[in-house]
């Protein structure tokens, strides 16, 4: 294990309770090696979760991307972030690269997807992507999650169809009065 791995190890377990140190030791990393792929998505997530600056994040995440493509944390959480900016069509395209890497949670990935199909307001598509995720899932924590995940669209499904049940079929917005 080199120096670099050591400083960001020591990040990772400072994160998310600790972020001075956190930080500290993230950029001792990088100073070693500012190509560090683990380093500079954990840096991405910092940006992203704590405080809340996209931009540098993303650039985080692309950096990171382009230093070890192969690194699959960096696809879970570049996608997180992308859905969090409502970006589908950038979104797509990192998950499709991302399906292709070896060793990459697929669950994780198909529930961002379903994710996504939900804020398109496609509720089918979503629960067979949910289903899919529930599919590729190997915990039992992921397994009641996605679980959960499945309920909720299909109680907002019933509740969309109530609204628009008892909405009325024509409304007007003028009403002719006529006065003789």
């Amino acid at each position: 294990m080199n120096i670099t791995e050591t400083y960001y190890l020591k990040a990772l377990n400072h994160y998310p309770h600790n972020l001075e140190d956190c930080i500290e030791n993230l950029n001792y990393a990088l100073s070693y090696d500012a190509e560090y792929a683990p380093a500079l998505c954990l840096m991405g997530r910092l940006y992203t979760q704590e405080i809340k600056n996209f931009n540098v994040a993303g650039d985080f995440f692309d950096r990171a991307l382009a230093a070890d493509f192969t690194y699959s944390e960096t696809y879970i959480h570049y996608a997180k972030l992308l859905l969090t900016l409502e970006k589908p069509d950038e979104l797509s395209k990192l998950l499709e690269q991302a399906f292709k890497v070896p060793g990459i949670d697929k669950s994780d990935l198909y529930h961002t997807k379903a994710i996504a199909m939900e804020q398109k307001g496609k509720f089918e598509e979503t629960l067979e992507l949910f289903h899919l995720a529930l599919q590729f899932s190997f915990n039992c924590e992921m397994d009641e999650f996605l679980g959960s995940e499945i309920k909720r669209i299909e109680g907002k499904q019933k509740k969309l169809k109530k609204k628009k049940a008892s909405q009325p079929k024509f409304k007007s917005q003028w009403v002719k009065t006529y006065s003789y």
